[in-house]
């Protein structure tokens, strides 16, 4: 007894790890992979990257916007090109496990056993965002906002942390378009404490964050592509792509999972902060906020929101343990969490039944939705012909088709 009381709550995180890893480690089944793979092929036979659309013909001479995260397509290219599928899909799952991880840092530092009730928290976290542990350049951009609010509610004193600030941005200029958003985050921090409390080296570092994404394959143009996204295609894509979908929307009223963070981690973190409100900054209201407002503004922002939610329970975790709280001390408590969390993960094992896939048959295409055959026929026969295809595998036609 005296064993499982020591490690019981060690070997509750194999739940959630577990999880995570049977999630993640899947058959190859996103479908801008293959754009990458097919942009950067383009590259290395003419020499830069493509203006115009050279795969699409119902379009002609159709803009195209690449060079902007030029970086992040040979992040997951090299590894396909070293060590086939298994090299993109390992990789993801290496920067899902980071993503996921980065929050127990401040406990691992301060020598700190979470608290059982975290094996829960991580286990709803990892189901809510499982969908988004896909091979795409967005998950650098979740893990570079992530680690930014880290550095601001951990790191804020370290003058490493400001040094470090614009170079991590200057990197993210040439890897993903979401730094405008780590623009409003900084520009939140500063506004949510007193300007006696800004140092001369965070003004300039601040400063050079909004200087660096200028320093891109495409200058000013690059600068401006988020805003112009923003403005001229996000809109279209929030009415016909999945990921861009608001979860207002009806058509993803069947997708349950994508609603559990509001009636558990968003009413946990909000009541935690509560607690302290005496302690707590206005800044770890307003990152509650962005929070739940990304959750809600489409289904494409769901990791990085439930990122930030773990961020706050181990931030108020820290401050106040939750065991001090009157009615948590008891010890029911940990044994729920352990239910509930074997609970969460074997339901969504069970309704999804990837569970009986293999594992040395994970590190494949999906062909089940992919055209593999298809492709392989048409590059025997080589017809002269131009095909209407599905947006799904577009990119996939683009990479592997030769016609």
């Amino acid at each position: 007894m005296n064993i499982l009381r020591k490690y019981g709550n060690h070997l509750l995180w194999l739940v959630p790890l577990l999880f995570l890893l049977e999630t993640s480690i899947r058959r190859m089944a996103e479908p801008d992979l293959f754009f990458y793979y097919a942009l950067v092929e383009y590259y290395l036979k003419v020499g830069h990257w493509p203006l115009t659309d050279p795969f699409l013909f119902t379009l002609p001479n159709d803009v195209l916007m690449t060079a902007h995260q030029w970086l992040g397509y040979w992040i997951y290219y090299l590894p396909y090109e070293w060590f086939g599928w298994s090299g993109p899909i390992l990789l993801k799952t290496f920067f899902v496990i980071l993503f996921i991880t980065l929050p127990l840092w401040l406990m691992w530092r301060r020598r700190i056993i979470p608290p059982t009730y975290f094996v829960l928290a991580w286990t709803l976290a990892i189901f809510i965002s499982h969908h988004r542990f896909r091979e795409r350049v967005s998950l650098f951009g979740d893990l570079l906002i992530l680690l930014l609010v880290m550095g601001l509610m951990w790191w804020r004193d370290r003058r490493w942390f400001w040094y470090a600030l614009p170079p991590a941005f200057l990197l993210w200029a040439q890897m993903h378009p979401s730094w405008p958003l780590a623009w409003v985050i900084l520009l939140a921090f500063f506004f949510t404490h007193r300007p006696s409390t800004w140092q001369r080296h965070m003004l300039i570092s601040a400063g050079l964050c909004f200087l660096m994404p200028l320093f891109n394959p495409l200058g000013l143009k690059g600068l401006l592509y988020p805003f112009q996204f923003a403005r001229d295609i996000e809109p279209y894509l929030r009415q016909y792509v999945v990921e861009w979908l608001p979860l207002t929307d009806s058509r993803l009223f069947g997708y349950k999972f994508l609603y559990l963070s509001f009636i558990t981690l968003f009413p946990f973190v909000g009541w935690r902060l509560w607690q302290q409100r005496k302690q707590a900054e206005w800044f770890e209201w307003f990152l509650y906020l962005l929070a739940f407002a990304l959750n809600a503004k489409s289904v494409r922002f769901g990791l990085m929101a439930q990122g930030i939610f773990l961020m706050q329970i181990v931030h108020c975790e820290v401050r106040k343990p939750l065991a001090q709280t009157r009615g948590f001390a008891h010890w029911w408590v940990p044994w729920a969490a352990a239910i509930l969390s074997l609970t969460t993960a074997v339901t969504k094992e069970y309704m999804s039944n990837s569970w009986r896939i293999p594992l040395w048959d994970r590190f494949r295409i999906e062909t089940n939705y992919f055209p593999q055959d298809a492709v392989d026929a048409l590059n025997v026969a080589k017809p002269q012909m131009r095909i209407f295809n599905s947006f799904g595998y577009g990119g996939y036609l683009a990479w592997r088709w030769k016609g």
